[in-house]
């Protein structure tokens, strides 16, 4: 089972993280549970890639306009 989860991650450049790897491994007709996926890429140090937050570009001091009555 493990060895599947490595295929799936390294053939993905190492950005799939348990939920796309359990979701490939379901398309692949492997039945496993995800909390089961979870566990075996925590205990082998495999990580998804996060995603960075979204920077807030608007000020909104004093650029309110007022609403129409």
């Amino acid at each position: 089972m493990l060895g599947q989860i490595r295929t799936v991650h390294a053939d993905n450049l190492g950005v799939y993280g348990a939920r796309k790897v359990h979701a490939e491994l379901r398309r692949n007709g492997i039945a496993v549970a995800r909390c089961t996926v979870e566990r075996l890429m925590k205990a082998d140090a495999l990580r998804g890639i996060t995603r960075l937050k979204t920077r807030k570009t608007t000020r909104s001091e004093g650029a309110e306009t007022p609403q129409p009555a």
